[in-house]
């Protein structure tokens, strides 16, 4: 059962890479049916599993638009137990957070969750990233970027268009 939950895990991962909203929600699915027969102690030790799925599927929600679905599930993850275990997601989360919070227009809301999460990130001893790191990591992951994606429906094992002009382009921008 616990490789199971782990392989559910990464498939919320590889949907929300690949811009894949549904499938990113079906691994929850999964994830929530082998919770149920997984003993209590087994979640317990690893709370970074929990967190870990439900800031995939809250970025997979954010990034297909569903603001409100993705602020509900992210709330979850930053505010998720288990300390240094679960760093990184909750530190992630907030960061989303913050971007849906940009997205509607609340500003100061938006400031204060970002400040949030990189004092979060420092207690935690995460190194700073570089100020430009974040646009040549996470440009090429949107979706809606790709001239040749169909959107969420078309979502399958097909290969996808490429991204290469255009990310080419923006990386001549904003540097390496």
């Amino acid at each position: 059962m616990a490789a199971r939950l782990s392989c559910t895990l990464l498939e919320a991962l590889a949907a929300r890479l690949t811009g894949c909203p549904p499938r990113a929600e079906q691994a929850a699915a999964t994830a929530e049916e082998l919770r149920r027969d997984l003993p209590d102690h087994l979640l317990d030790e690893h709370p970074e599993l929990t967190a870990l799925l439900m800031t995939h599927v809250g970025s997979a929600r954010l990034w297909e638009g569903r603001f409100d679905d993705a602020r509900a599930v992210l709330r979850r993850a930053a505010g998720a137990p288990g300390g240094s275990a679960t760093v990184l997601p909750r530190v992630e989360s907030m960061g989303h957070l913050a971007l849906i919070d940009y997205l509607n227009g609340w500003l100061g809301r938006a400031e204060r969750r970002a400040l949030a999460a990189v004092a979060e990130a420092e207690r935690a001893g995460l190194p700073r990233p570089p100020a430009r790191a974040w646009a040549s990591w996470s440009w090429p992951r949107w979706p809606w970027t790709d001239r040749n994606w169909a959107g969420p429906e078309s979502c399958s094992t097909r290969r996808r268009g490429s991204l290469r002009g255009n990310t080419t382009r923006y990386r001549r921008r904003v540097g390496p």
